[in-house]
């Protein structure tokens, strides 16, 4: 038996498969789909800390204090389908990992509008029922990007969602009341609406 006869025959009992997979869709050779995007369903909102935790007290320093979440809740979408390989010498060599739910985000829904209300009288400029959304900005906590004013994200993005999670820092502090409390109200291209109210601060 020649050198190439050999080498197929090992090939052929150890069932080595030399289809790999690319690096966005790798997660075909564990699970068989891609899970890349998503399809909104919900909405919460969430004050987080300095450190970027949910805020379990009622009371912070405002100095502590680092931002508002706003998070979508979400189904993921399976985009495509793959035979299975289940067992392959080119993942293990590659070190091929399951692809990030929803990393591609949204597969079809576009924002149209997004308005972070005060529930509070927030400043002279800013009194309860009115938009703040001038006094945030988008903070990307996942990949380091620059922050990004969200009037300046509204007005510049125009893909699909493209994330799960906004998260809004907060510039300044407000100053005719303590208690800090806002209405979140998004509008999809789908026609699709959701509005979500945080809980009750109190800035100390």
């Amino acid at each position: 038996m020649n050198f190439k006869t050999t080498l197929l025959t090992l090939l052929m009992i150890t069932g080595v498969s030399f289809l790999s997979c690319s690096d966005e869709l790798c997660d075909c050779c564990t699970t068989g789909e891609y899970r890349g995007f998503f399809d909104v369903q919900d909405m919460r909102v969430n004050h987080f800390d300095a450190n970027f935790r949910i805020v379990e007290e009622s009371e912070i320093l405002f100095e502590d204090y680092g931002a508002i979440n706003l998070h979508f809740i979400v189904d993921y979408v399976v985009s495509q389908e793959f035979k299975h390989f289940d067992f392959s010498l080119i993942n293990a060599a590659y070190g091929c990992s399951p692809v990030q739910p929803g990393i591609e985000g949204s597969k079809e829904e576009a924002i149209e509008s997004l308005q972070v209300i005060t529930v509070n009288d927030f400043d002279e400029d800013h009194k309860a029922g009115e938009s703040i959304n001038d006094l945030l900005e988008m903070v990307d906590i996942i990949l380091g990007n620059d922050p990004m004013l969200l009037e300046d994200f509204l007005n510049d993005f125009t893909g699909n969602v493209p994330s799960e999670y906004f998260t809004l820092r907060l510039l300044e502090r407000p100053n005719l009341s303590d208690d800090f409390q806002v209405s979140v109200m998004v509008e999809l291209s789908t026609g699709e609406s959701y509005e979500a109210t945080s809980d009750v601060i109190t800035f100390l």
